[in-house]
């Protein structure tokens, strides 16, 4: 399974505000102050001012957003030890399936060499191979929802397009624990190995309409919302987990409304922001997800 580089202290302004998870913001204010991205040494100094001025403008943003959010009800999951221990296995399972895949392709590759018969029958293999964990991963009990969501020509981008588009081989699949926790199979980059595939579990999934609606279930057309945080992943790594799991993620609602989600302070992970969902498969009793 896909683990990002830990992250690292930032160096600059600018570097604290991309690791406070706001390269889209950044980018945003550049374009609304006409700065440009600095390229080298020169163009950095030029742009100290301006970068402060980004600064500046994200703190206000960010004391009004606090302002907004005082006296609104919050909550954070408390994730039974039982669940947690039933994440562990899933997450078992996928690096099972990653482990003896690489094994497979590296004798594949031995046997073949580099050419167009190995990747072939490396695609053939991959492809099969993640049948086969998808099939592995249905019939675990602790899935409260699967979905899927497009694969290509998805994604915020397209929010203004009405149709969907669905392709069961490039489409990713999810899956949804009980309180929220979620595992992404990105299907169409099977052929950079499985372990790119299965990424990392999320510790809540959310998601979002083109008007701002957050929901906590699937709804097609809104878009993935995924939170990580460095505790929940160190969590799921335990095989002997025997405690809750206390979430510090911050829900805010209000009137039946979710109006934010606030992270801890001191976790530095980005959000995935995922494609639109494209369809929510049903649990059939005998049959499986369908």
């Amino acid at each position: 399974m896909s683990n990002p580089e830990k992250s690292k202290p930032p160096t600059s302004e600018e570097d604290a505000l991309t690791r406070m998870g706001t390269k889209r913001i950044l980018e945003e204010l550049r374009q609304k102050y006409g700065l440009a991205a600095p390229a080298d040494q020169e163009a950095e100094s030029n742009n100290k001012i301006g970068t402060s001025r980004v600064l500046a403008d994200l703190q206000e943003k960010s004391r009004k957003f606090a302002k907004a959010l005082e006296g609104v009800p919050y909550h954070s999951e408390t994730i039974p030890a039982a669940e947690i221990r039933e994440v562990v296995m899933a997450r078992k399972i996928c690096l099972g399936f990653v482990e003896h895949s690489e094994q497979y392709v590296h004798n594949l590759k031995s046997r073949f060499g580099q050419g167009a018969e190995f990747e072939k029958k490396k695609k053939e293999y991959l492809q099969s191979e993640l049948a086969n964990l998808e099939h592995a991963l249905d019939a675990l009990p602790i899935w409260r929802k699967k979905f899927s969501t497009e694969g290509e020509g998805g994604g915020v981008a397209s929010e203004s397009n009405e149709s969907l588009t669905i392709n069961s081989e490039m489409d990713s699949i999810y899956y949804i624990t009980p309180h929220g926790s979620s595992l992404r199979l990105k299907k169409s980059i099977i052929a950079d190995g499985l372990d790119m595939v299965a990424s990392r579990f999320a510790e809540k999934i959310f998601f979002v309409g083109k008007t701002g609606k957050i929901s906590v279930q699937p709804i097609e057309k809104f878009t993935v919302r995924e939170y990580f945080t460095e505790k929940f992943s160190n969590c799921v790594r335990d095989e002997n987990v025997s405690q809750d799991f206390h979430s510090h993620i911050r829900t805010y609602e209000k009137d039946g409304d979710i109006r934010a989600i606030v992270m801890p302070e001191d976790d530095t992970n980005e959000p995935h922001v995922g494609d639109r969902v494209n369809k929510i498969f049903k649990k059939i009793k005998g049959k499986g997800w369908k």
